[in-house]
């Protein structure tokens, strides 16, 4: 898939082309020989595949969306970093509004304990 299509169209396309993955690569081979340098080779295009539709997902502001989905294929292949960047992005897109509301939560909260002063008189 091209990189300079819209994003949209790029997920889109990625996932209907994930979508005709059934089960594992040659199954009824998957004990020959013959057949496991092409296992690998198709395991990694679907892999390869599912990295790329996540990027689009990104790219279309989708970060709560593809968290769960991260996570389950970080504990499937544990060695691909670029799952776990993505992850790490995710997360952070995520933790960004959080971050803020905590701020404005503490610069709140420190400027009603400067106004909270013993001085002032509070009705009773």
């Amino acid at each position: 898939m091209a990189s300079g299509a819209p994003a949209s169209q790029r997920a889109a396309t990625l996932r209907r082309a994930l979508e005709l993955w059934r089960g594992p690569a040659l199954a009824d081979f998957v004990y020959e020989p013959f057949a496991q340098r092409e296992i690998t080779a198709l395991e990694e295009l679907r892999v390869v595949a599912i990295e790329d539709r996540v990027e689009a997902d990104l790219d279309l502001g989708r970060h709560r969306e593809v968290i769960p989905e991260l996570e389950g294929l970080i504990a499937e292949h544990p060695f691909r970093e670029g799952l776990r960047a993505q992850l790490m992005l995710a997360a952070s897109a995520r933790i960004g509004p959080c971050r803020a509301r905590i701020r404005t939560q503490s610069s709140l909260t420190s400027r009603e304990a400067r106004d909270c002063t013993p001085s002032r008189s509070w009705p009773r």
